[in-house]
């Protein structure tokens, strides 16, 4: 049977696309090569961070191979976003490494949204609240309990994961 792929209109509202998780995204087949083509790609890797949020992540899991290899490639060759993954930040990838992803397109959003900053106080705290927000979704469908990750979302229920993080990277 033949599938069909619907296309949403361009001025379809981003909460409305969030809501879609269902919704299959297209995943590019190269990466850009120039800090143009970056800047051009944003669109869609905002696009695929909300996917990659969004969408349970025991569902569409080849769709979610393919985007992660893509935006771990984007990032790799990235002129405009650079990552600094912190140990002392990331405690939740010993259980669960698929949120680390999650965890990197939290900071690439953030960056991305706030003129390229590279400000490692607010960039970790959009990471491990990306990481809070796809936990809380799907723990026990894809994603394993974890203590260390229930401590973060314990500090962030009690207005505490900013300090956390300040206090990781003195």
């Amino acid at each position: 049977m033949p599938s069909v792929r619907l296309q949403l209109p361009l001025f379809t509202s981003r909460p409305f696309i969030r809501n879609l998780y269902t919704q299959d995204i297209d995943v590019p087949d190269s990466i850009p090569c120039t800090r143009e083509s970056f800047e051009q790609s944003e669109t869609f890797v905002l696009e695929a961070i909300d996917w990659l949020e969004t969408t349970p992540v025991s569902q569409k899991t080849e769709r979610r191979k393919l985007l992660e290899a893509y935006m771990t490639a984007w990032l790799t060759q990235s002129p405009t976003v650079n990552i600094d993954l912190n140990a002392k930040i990331m405690p939740y990838n010993k259980k669960n490494l698929e949120l680390v992803m999650v965890f990197m397109s939290g900071w690439t959003r953030y960056a991305l949204q706030h003129d390229y900053t590279r400000d490692p106080v607010p960039c970790n705290l959009a990471g491990l609240r990306s990481v809070i927000k796809v936990y809380n979704a799907n723990v026990g469908r894809g994603i394993r309990k974890d203590k260390a990750v229930e401590h973060l979302v314990d500090l962030e229920r009690k207005g505490m994961l900013e300090d956390y993080v300040r206090l990781r990277l003195q």
